[in-house]
């Protein structure tokens, strides 16, 4: 193989090897160095959240992702409502959290520098009970409609 041809190896492991000749026909090898490559994003696999809707101020993610290509997962990051990424592990949980809609967001970084596609989960929070007013008609007088 030619360093012309490292250019079109496939995503794997590698190990190469230089040789050097002379004119008098002296040859001689360098060591041996193994390197991957790696073209792939990783991918996430799996995204668990809260249920939705849900009256609880709290919410756990549970997650799992895939570096096909081999080079392995250097970053794992997670993001809430766009107030940007931060590193995290398989689980992630956030509290105390308020009414409304939220949107968690998980994007993946190889040790290549790819990064996965960011997966997200949208759950809407709604804690407070709904009411309801009963009133009695005036003079026990009833009405049909």
């Amino acid at each position: 193989m030619t360093v012309a041809d490292a250019a079109k190896l496939a995503n794997g492991t590698y190990t190469a090897q230089a040789e050097q000749s002379t004119v008098s026909g002296n040859t001689g090898y360098s060591p041996t160095a193994t390197f991957v490559v790696d073209t792939a994003k990783p991918t996430i696999t799996s995204l668990t959240g809260p249920t939705d809707p849900s009256t609880s101020p709290s919410a756990t993610f549970t997650f799992a992702y895939s570096d096909g290509a081999g080079s392995g997962v250097t970053a794992v990051m997670c993001d809430l409502d766009g107030y940007g990424f931060d590193s995290c592990s398989s689980t992630k949980t956030y509290y105390p959290l308020t009414d409304g809609t939220h949107t968690f967001s998980l994007k993946v970084q190889d040790k290549a520098g790819n990064w996965s596609d960011v997966s997200t989960y949208t759950w809407t929070i709604d804690s407070v009970a709904p009411s309801l007013t009963l009133t009695t008609p005036t003079n026990n007088s009833a009405t049909r409609s």
